[in-house]
């Protein structure tokens, strides 16, 4: 069975039709989930930089989950992803 995964997407550009429920390869990363969301949303990187969407916060289940775990944290059946944006300023 393929993995079904809930997306939510907060204030994200290009990724305003939240919720929804993706399925997604078995072995699939939240690494790869943001790079196949920054791909949909149209977000250009250099060939040098991974097109992925850094600039926010992902939860998983419920859990943040910071950016140097995205590559390890794989997703499965049932999963909630909600991603905002990161804001910053004074």
């Amino acid at each position: 069975m393929t993995p079904n995964v809930t997306i939510t997407a907060k204030g994200v550009p290009g990724l305003e039709d939240s919720p929804r429920v993706l399925q997604v390869p078995h072995g699939s990363t939240l690494a790869w989930l943001l790079d196949r969301l920054a791909e949909r949303a149209g977000e250009k990187g250099s060939p040098n930089e991974r097109r992925t969407l850094r600039n926010v916060i992902v939860t998983l289940n419920g859990r943040y989950v910071p950016v140097a775990e995205l590559d390890a944290r794989i997703l499965q059946d049932g999963d909630r992803v909600e991603i905002m944006p990161l804001l910053v300023g004074g």
